[in-house]
């Protein structure tokens, strides 16, 4: 019986240190910073506040909203461009962020695009920029854009940003 609970307390333990270990999203500022590091540019905004980052060879654009990361955006900056991620690189930030789900690359009928237009419009605007994406089964989403060799992680949450009534409102 003392086996069974030693059993029970180790399994607990390795929970506790993988889901901190691979929670990006949904962090806190402070986690963040624990993270990558004291900001190197950080922007308070009224919908969300915006951090950028520098951890090794990338940069780390992540939007805070009501307290919790709910975008990040990973870049590796180039002289003119930036630098094109290779494949493990970009397989180890999705495990990353992956928080025990599982990704699964999108295709061009995915179920998060409601009408045939939205649809249409989707697949040659993905088309256009040469992006790959993958889904989570929790409404989070990952996008490498191929053309600013950029990786993006939003929640369902995301979605705020930008929608925000500006010049544009009722065009």
């Amino acid at each position: 019986m003392d086996k069974i609970k030693i059993v029970i307390v180790l399994i607990l333990v390795s929970f506790t240190f993988v889901s901190k270990t691979d929670a990006r999203l949904g962090e806190n500022r402070g986690q963040c910073e624990k993270r990558y590091g004291i900001p190197i540019l950080g922007k308070i905004g009224e919908v969300y506040d915006q951090y950028y980052f520098k951890k090794n060879d990338f940069t780390v654009m992540v939007f805070i909203i009501n307290g919790k990361c709910q975008m990040i955006i990973y870049y590796k900056e180039g002289n003119l461009t930036n630098k094109p991620f290779s494949k493990e690189e970009i397989e180890k930030l999705l495990s990353s962020n992956s928080q025990g789900f599982k990704w699964r690359i999108s295709d061009t009928k995915s179920k998060a695009f409601e009408s045939s237009d939205e649809l249409e419009i989707r697949d040659l605007f993905r088309s256009a920029m040469e992006e790959i994406i993958w889904l989570r089964g929790d409404d989070t989403m990952a996008i490498y854009n191929k053309l600013d060799n950029e990786l993006v992680f939003m929640t369902g949450k995301a979605g705020v940003i930008g929608n925000k009534n500006g010049p544009l409102d009722g065009f």
